[in-house]
Order: C-alpha cells, then structure tokens, then sequence
C-alpha cells in the first residue's frame, strides 16, 4: 500500500514537471513568434538570434569580445521586447473598442456603433506603433455600417480619405469599387 502511494505521488510529480517545461517552452515559442509585428523586426530579430548562436559557437573570439557583442544583442532583444509590449498595449485598447463597437451593433445601434469605430480608427491612425493591418477591419466595418443607415454622401467622403491616407493598403481596390459604387447610387 505504502509502495503505491510512493509511486503514484512520483508519477504526479513527474507530470507536473512535465506540464511546467511544456509551458516554458510554449512561452519561449510565443515570445520568439507572436509580438514581433513588422516582418523588418521579425528579420532584424532572427539577424540578432543567429548572430548570438554564432558568438555562442565560436571559441575564437576574444572573451571580452564575445561579452560586449552579447550585450548588445540582449540590449537589443530587450528593446524590441519592450516595443512590443507598448504595441501590445495599443493594440488590445484598439481591439476593446472594437468589441464594444460589434455589441454596439448587435443592439442595432448603428450609429452609436459607427462613432466607436471612428474612435477606433482614429486611434491607429494617430499611433506610431499600429498600422493599417491592424485597423484595417474598423474601416470595413464603418463602410458597411454607412451603407446599412444610408448615410451615402458620408460614406463617399469616407472612402476618398481611406483611399488617399492609405494608397499602399491590399484592400484599397476594394475601397475604389465600393467608392465607385456609391458615387453611382448618389
């Protein structure tokens, strides 16, 4: 009896230790992956992670050497990890309004629903951190909210600022149609 309690009290221990180090490196990988928002910082990011790997497999190099050059890179880890934590921060504000504007809408509050949205897009336009990609579904949501109350003349104007702020977003064609479309129905 006392046998099988040692056994199964090892056994727990053995799959706690085990869920630890699966989320560790869950984490690792999340950290390595998911904040980095730019393909320049992903880029600059695996530059940095194959420049360490390299120091850490090169005996050659001086020691001082070697210490300053890994300074600078986790100087350099650190501040993207901090940038990513401000980007972060901006973007779940942006996404809570976001939310509020989608219950806002299933309470067929169209308008009240259009004016979060506008906060929402206003804020990733004035950020220096969120760019288009991450608003891009705000404004999507505000031509079609102006579609459904009418508000054609609005929506034009609408259209002809986003296209022109944004020339280079995959979306703009869309943007031009649908422009295009309301002009005619004006």
């Amino acid at each position: 009896m006392e046998i099988a309690i040692i056994v199964i009290i090892v056994v727990i221990g053995m799959v706690v230790l085990i869920l630890k180090s699966s989320n560790t490196d869950t984490d690792r990988k999340r950290a390595q992956q998911g904040y980095i928002r730019t393909p320049e910082e992903k880029a600059k990011y695996d530059a940095i992670m194959r420049k360490t790997n390299k120091l850490r497999n090169n005996d050659n190099l001086d020691k001082i050497e070697k210490r300053r050059s890994e300074y600078e890179i986790e100087s350099e880890i650190v501040r993207l990890q901090s940038d990513n934590k401000a980007w972060s921060i901006e973007a779940e504000s942006l996404f809570t309004m976001r939310k509020e504007a989608q219950v806002l809408e299933k309470l067929n509050k169209l308008d009240d629903a259009i004016c979060v949205y506008l906060k929402a897009i206003d804020k990733g336009e004035k950020s220096s951190r969120l760019n288009i990609y991450n608003y891009a579904h705000d404004i999507n949501r505000v031509i079609i909210l102006y579609g459904k109350t009418k508000q054609l003349d609005i929506l034009v104007e609408f259209l002809k600022d986003k296209i022109n702020k944004h020339p280079d977003f995959n979306g703009v064609n869309e943007w031009s149609d649908r422009l295009k479309k309301s002009q005619i129905k004006k």
